[in-house]
C-alpha cells in the first residue's frame, strides 16, 4: 500500500499519544480534527466551528507544531494514512469525505523573478483579456494611461508594494495573489478565459480551489501600495491598502458555503476574519511609515450577508466597526479615522478636503477574493472600481506585473 501525509490539521494535544490519535474516553472511538488554518485557533473547541473529520483511534500522525501547554493546548499535525484504508469514523457528511487518496497538489505559483520588461509585457497581456465592448466607450479595462506609463510607474512606485498575509503556506499565498481574474462581479466573469489560460495557464482565480469548494478558509491576503491617482488631469500620490471582504453575494461563493450552513451564519468566525483583515491594514500603515489609517468599510454593500444584516449601516455598526476597534488594539501607535461615503469619495477626495497630510495617511480599498485590483474599473461602481479606474493599483498590486512586490506575514 501507499502511505501519504495529509494535512495540516489542528487537534487537541491531549489526544496525541506516541504519535497516534487516541481518545481516552471509552464512550468515543474517534478524535475530532480541525482545519489547519491558524486564523481559527481561538474558536476551536467552541460551538462557532465544527471539526472537519472524526478520525478513528490509533491513526498515526506527524507533529508539525505544538501551540500552548497542558490539556488545553493545540497541536498542528499531518495525518499519516494509507491509500485504500478508511480512517474516518462513519462518515456521513460532505465534510467527512474520504481522506485517501490525497488530492493532487495544486500547481505552484509562478516564481516572482521577473524583469521589469517581462512584467510590463504581462500587464499588457492581461489587460487584453478584459472585455472592453460592453458599454462603449466605457470599458472593464484598467486606465490606458497606466499601460502607457507602466515603465516609469514601476520604477517610481513598484518597490513600495507589499502583499500582507495570514494563514496558509507562502506557496498558497503567492498563488492566491498571482492567479487573479480580470473581472468577477457576482460570479459573472467579464473577460476572455481562453486568452487568460493561453497567456498565464489558468482560466479562473485560485480562491475556489484553495478553499476546497468552500470547505476550508484560504489564506487571507491584502495588498498595499503607493499609487498615482488621476482626477481631471491632476495627479496625486496616495497610499492604499486593499482588503478583501467576505463574499456573500452569491450562494456559489466559497465564503457563503463556508460560513452559512443550515441557514445560520457563523458570526464568530466572520468577525475574526474581519479583524484579521483590518490588522493587515494597521500593519501596512506601520510598514509604510504612515501614522494615520483612514478606514473605509469592507464587505458592507454587495458582499454583505443580507439575510442577517439588512442594511450596510447595520453591518458596519455590528461587524466592521467592532472589528476595526479590535484590530487597532494591536497597533496603538497608528491613529485611525473613518473615511466613508458620502464624506469620502474616490478619486475626488484626494483633491479636496482629504489632501491634508496625504503623505502621512494610508487609505483602505474594499477588494475581493477573485480579481485583479480595480475589478471592473469604469463598469464597476464599487469602491474597488473607482480606485481601479483612477489609479495604477492593477499594475502595482499584481506580482506578475510588479517584480518588486514583497510578501510580509501578519
Amino acid at each position: 500500500m501507499v502511505r501519504i501525509q495529509y494535512g495540516p490539521f489542528y487537534v487537541a494535544s491531549k489526544h496525541i499519544k506516541n504519535n497516534t490519535l487516541v481518545n481516552d474516553d471509552s464512550d468515543f472511538h474517534d478524535v475530532k480534527v480541525y482545519d489547519g488554518n491558524d486564523n481559527i485557533n481561538d474558536i476551536i473547541g467552541t460551538s462557532a466551528i465544527e471539526p472537519l473529520y472524526l478520525i478513528r483511534n490509533n491513526c498515526p500522525i506527524h507533529i508539525i507544531e505544538i501551540r500552548g501547554s497542558g490539556n488545553n493546548s493545540l497541536t498542528k499535525i499531518d495525518l499519516i494514512v494509507w491509500v485504500g484504508i478508511d480512517h474516518l469514523h462513519d462518515p456521513t457528511t460532505t465534510e467527512q469525505q474520504a481522506i485517501a487518496p490525497a488530492p493532487p497538489p495544486p500547481p505552484p505559483a509562478p516564481p516572482n523573478v521577473l524583469s521589469d520588461s517581462d512584467a510590463i509585457a504581462n500587464y499588457a497581456k492581461i489587460r487584453e483579456a478584459y472585455y472592453d465592448n460592453y458599454q462603449p466607450p466605457l470599458t472593464y479595462k484598467p486606465p490606458l494611461w497606466v499601460l502607457q506609463n507602466s515603465k516609469s510607474i514601476l520604477q517610481k512606485y513598484g518597490k513600495h508594494s507589499i502583499v500582507l498575509y495570514t494563514g496558509g503556506s507562502l506557496e498558497d499565498v503567492r498563488r492566491l495573489a498571482t492567479q487573479r481574474e480580470p473581472v468577477n462581479i457576482a460570479m459573472n466573469r467579464y473577460y476572455n478565459q481562453e486568452k487568460l489560460e493561453s497567456d498565464f495557464g489558468y482560466r479562473t482565480g485560485a480562491y475556489d480551489e484553495l478553499s476546497k469548494n468552500g470547505t476550508v478558509q484560504p489564506p487571507q491576503i491584502a495588498v498595499a501600495c503607493v499609487t498615482p491617482v488621476n482626477y481631471n488631469d491632476e495627479v496625486r500620490d496616495v497610499a492604499v491598502v486593499n482588503l478583501i471582504g467576505m463574499a456573500f453575494d452569491n450562494p456559489q461563493q466559497p465564503d457563503y458555503k463556508l460560513l452559512i450552513k443550515n441557514g445560520q451564519l457563523n458570526k464568530v468566525r466572520l468577525f475574526q476574519i474581519m479583524v484579521n483583515a483590518y490588522k493587515m491594514a494597521f500593519k501596512a500603515a506601520t510598514l509604510m511609515n504612515r501614522s494615520t489609517l483612514c478606514c473605509s468599510p469592507i464587505g458592507d454593500v454587495a458582499f454583505r450577508p443580507r439575510e442577517f444584516y439588512s442594511t450596510p449601516k447595520i453591518f458596519v455598526d455590528q461587524v466592521v466597526k467592532p472589528a476595526v476597534k479590535k484590530a487597532g488594539e494591536s497597533f496603538p501607535r497608528v491613529k485611525m479615522i473613518w473615511a466613508q461615503y458620502p464624506d469620502f469619495n474616490v478619486p475626488s477626495a484626494f483633491f479636496g478636503k482629504w489632501t491634508e497630510d496625504l503623505e502621512d495617511r494610508l487609505f483602505v480599498n474594499a477588494w475581493d477574493c477573485w480579481t485583479m485590483l480595480g475589478n471592473g474599473n469604469e463598469l464597476d461602481d464599487s469602491a474597488d472600481g473607482f480606485w481601479g479606474r483612477s489609479s495604477a493599483i492593477s499594475l502595482l498590486g499584481w506580482p506578475m506585473s510588479n517584480p518588486h512586490i514583497r510578501y510580509i506575514e501578519l
